[in-house]
């Protein structure tokens, strides 16, 4: 009876043995076209699937959309997988780590999965990253902006200190940068922390331009505003940079304290340039008459004309606070427009000499009419043309000439002895009396215009008066 149990025992033993056996070879056999029990690719369990079948997986779950490029300054460009032409597949790692796969030691995993992380093979066109690379800004930068301390004087701008010290990007670090993270898929470099940077080595001469361009900055970096009605001039940094004092070499001037200062002889010279444009005193206007015509008249005493002396200092106050404002300048007078040519505005006298008619003119609008009597041509007195204003309003005056007294009860001069007025001792007027029979130089005006006139004037008001 023992040894017939025996004899079962060891053919038990004999059979299990070999159910054994050919499971081990059968699954090793099996393991040897696919991925061993236990194994896990990049999240995947992997056991017993092909290659092509792993590769499927993997690349459905594999995302790259391209590489965000961070600049030193924390700024984010973009360079798409679609513009480098980017490809992706695990076939040819997947085949080296199954080549490296012993099948007959596939039992070792039944003590422990085996994880594995694996990255794509990568291909994409070198020629379109070089040229997407040397687009993106900070690249494009460094090729346009050479790594350098100096200062210079630009004619639109100013003095200008370029300063390209700090923060230079290493270009062949960065490409490799670039490059290294697009082959590894990674999708991000921080060029910064990838030590791509550096700064340049200033130079005595370079901190020399630097320590200037401080004492000159706060001069010209103004903001200040002219006002001249439609028309503005304003005072920037090309403009301001231009009253900063010089040397006799033609250098910045120092003073003891080595600081930088205005000129005020350029600052007065600025004002005479806008002087000249917007003064109107005395210049030659073209005036659309009642009559229809069209008459160019030169001189008088009407119009806009700056304070010099009061503006500079006004200015020069400004510049040396760096105040923000805009103001008008400060006038020696004033005309009703300001910043044209055409400062007569539509309130006003006009004094045809040829037709000898007076018309007052308020807000466009004539107010009143009259003929008049002016000075007498024939005796050489005729009234002197030219764009005048109010200058005085008095009642009961007496008039005194070389030859004359005269007196009158309403009177408004408007240009040195020359008014216009009242004259009792007239019965007519317009036509051509003035010929032979006007004025000493005054325009003579019925009472009850003139006093209609004089209560409806102001002082101030336009006197245009031509022939």
């Amino acid at each position: 009876m023992g040894k017939k149990v025996m004899r079962v025992m060891m053919f038990i033993t004999a059979g299990i043995i070999t159910v054994f056996a050919v499971s081990y070879i059968s699954l090793s056999l099996y393991y040897r076209n696919g991925f061993s029990y236990g194994t896990w690719i990049n999240g995947t369990y992997c056991t017993g699937k092909s290659i092509d079948e792993v590769n499927d997986i993997l690349t459905s779950q594999f995302h790259y959309n391209g590489i965000n490029i961070k600049d030193c300054n924390g700024r984010l460009y973009l360079i798409s997988a679609d513009d480098i032409g980017y490809k992706f597949d695990f076939k040819k790692a997947l085949k080296i780590y199954l080549d490296r796969q012993n099948s007959w030691l596939w039992p070792e995993n039944l003590l422990s999965d085996h994880e594995q992380k694996l990255l794509p093979v990568v291909t994409y066109d070198k020629d379109l990253l070089d040229k997407k690379i040397a687009e993106c800004p900070p690249f494009a930068k460094v090729a346009s902006e050479k790594p350098e301390v100096r200062l210079y004087y630009d004619t639109a701008k100013g003095y200008v200190l370029i300063n390209n010290s700090k923060n230079i990007l290493d270009v062949q670090k960065g490409i490799k940068a670039v490059k290294d993270d697009v082959g590894n898929s990674q999708g991000s470099v921080d060029l910064k922390a990838s030590k791509c940077y550096y700064d340049l080595k200033i130079t005595p001469e370079m901190q020399s331009d630097i320590d200037l361009y401080k004492k000159i900055e706060p001069l010209q970096n103004q903001d200040i505003e002219l006002d001249f009605g439609e028309k503005k001039e304003k005072i920037d940094s090309k403009i301001a940079s231009g009253f900063i004092r010089m040397n006799e070499e033609g250098n910045i001037y120092l003073d003891k304290a080595g600081n930088a200062q205005l000129d005020s002889d350029l600052v007065e010279a600025y004002i005479d340039k806008l002087s000249s444009k917007y003064d109107t005193v005395g210049i030659t206007r073209s005036f659309h008459s009642t009559s229809g015509r069209n008459v160019s008249i030169e001189g008088g005493t009407y119009g806009n004309k700056i304070d010099k002396k009061s503006e500079l200092e006004r200015l020069m106050g400004q510049l040396n606070k760096r105040e923000k404002v805009s103001e008008e300048p400060v006038y020696a007078q004033k005309a009703a427009v300001q910043g044209d040519k055409n400062d007569i505005g539509n309130t006003y006298i006009e004094v045809d000499m040829s037709s000898q008619m007076l018309y007052h003119y308020v807000g466009g609008t004539i107010k009143l009419q009259t003929p008049v009597v002016t000075g007498n041509v024939a005796l050489k007195r005729g009234t002197p043309a030219g764009v005048n204003y109010v200058i005085v309003k008095q009642k009961n005056r007496t008039l005194h000439g070389a030859n004359y007294t005269s007196f009158v009860k309403l009177w408004m001069q408007v240009y040195k002895g020359i008014g216009i007025h009242d004259a009792s001792w007239r019965d007519d007027y317009g036509g051509d009396i003035y010929e032979t029979a006007g004025s000493h130089g005054c325009v003579n005006t019925p009472y009850d215009k003139m006093l209609e006139l004089y209560n409806e004037t102001e002082v101030g008001t336009p006197v245009v008066m031509f022939y």
